[in-house]
C-alpha cells in the first residue's frame, strides 16, 4: 500500500537532529516549523518502494506529498528518498549517490548565504539524470565540473530518458515534471539559471522563503494559496 504521510517532529526526532548536527541554533526556521513526509515511489527497476523520508517546511508538505504522489501515478522512477542526515548533511555524498532530498541546513555553494534547503522549502530530484554544472576559473581557463559526476551522461537534455525532470507526465494531463513542481510553487528551476546550471533543483523565490518563515502556520497557508493562485493567473 501506497504511503503518503505528514508529521511534526517529535522530540526524540528533534534532539536528535541536534545531537548529529543537522540542524543548528542560526537555521532559517525552527524545528517546529519543519514536517517529515513518508513518500513511496517507482524505482528505475520499476518497483515500488515505501522506505521514503523527506523534511519540509510545513506550509509545503502537502503540495510536496501531492508532487511525489503523482509522480508515483505516473511511474516517474526516483532511485531513493533520504534524509541528508543519513549524508551527515553532505550534499555532495548525497548528490553521488543520486538521492532525492529537501531540508539540509547548509550556505549557497561558495557563499555566506543560507540556501533555500535550510528553510526546507527546496527539492532536489534524480541527481545524477537531473546533474549540476557549476563554473571554475583557474588560470584564465574555465571548467566546467559536473555534480555528481556520474551525471555527465545526462547533460544532453534533448535526449530524454527516465528520472528526467523534462520529461512529459503521460497519465496526468501531458504536462512535464517541471511543469508539476511549477504549479505546487515551486517556481524556481535550477535549469533555468545561467550559473550554476542545476537541473535537479525545485525552490520558492528567496523573498516567499523569507516572507513564510515569518509567518504563522495559518497565515502562511493563506499566502502560499494567493502565490498559487497569482500563478495560476500569470
Amino acid at each position: 500500500m501506497s504511503n503518503f504521510l505528514k508529521s511534526r517532529l517529535n522530540l526524540d526526532f528533534c534532539q536528535e537532529m541536534i545531537r548529529n548536527s543537522f540542524w543548528f541554533e542560526g537555521c532559517p526556521v525552527s524545528l517546529d516549523r519543519l514536517m517529515l513526509l513518508k513518500i513511496s515511489y517507482i524505482d528505475f527497476d520499476g518497483n515500488e518502494q515505501h522506505d521514503g523520508e523527506m523534511i519540509i517546511f510545513d506550509v509545503l508538505a502537502d503540495h510536496v506529498l501531492s508532487i511525489f504522489y503523482t509522480l508515483y501515478l505516473n511511474k516517474f522512477p526516483i532511485d531513493k528518498i533520504k534524509l541528508l542526515a543519513d549524508y551527515n548533511g553532505d550534499d555532495e555524498k548525497s548528490m553521488e549517490d543520486n538521492n532525492s532530498s529537501a531540508f539540509n541546513y547548509r550556505v549557497v555553494k561558495d557563499s555566506n548565504l543560507f540556501s533555500i534547503h535550510a528553510y526546507g522549502m527546496a527539492i532536489d530530484i534524480n541527481p545524477k539524470q537531473n546533474p549540476c554544472l557549476m563554473t571554475e576559473y583557474e588560470a584564465n581557463k574555465i571548467s566546467v565540473p559536473v555534480y555528481p559526476a556520474r551525471g555527465m551522461e545526462y547533460i544532453n537534455r534533448n535526449n530524454l530518458r527516465p528520472g528526467m525532470v523534462e520529461n512529459i507526465l503521460v497519465n496526468d494531463s501531458e504536462i512535464k515534471v517541471v511543469d508539476l513542481f511549477k504549479e505546487h510553487g515551486f517556481s524556481v528551476w535550477g535549469g533555468n539559471w545561467n550559473f550554476p546550471v542545476d537541473w535537479h533543483h525545485f525552490q520558492v523565490t528567496r523573498k516567499q522563503a523569507e516572507e513564510l518563515r515569518a509567518l504563522s502556520y495559518e497565515d502562511g497557508i493563506d499566502f502560499y494559496n494567493n502565490i498559487l493562485f497569482s500563478t495560476e493567473l500569470d
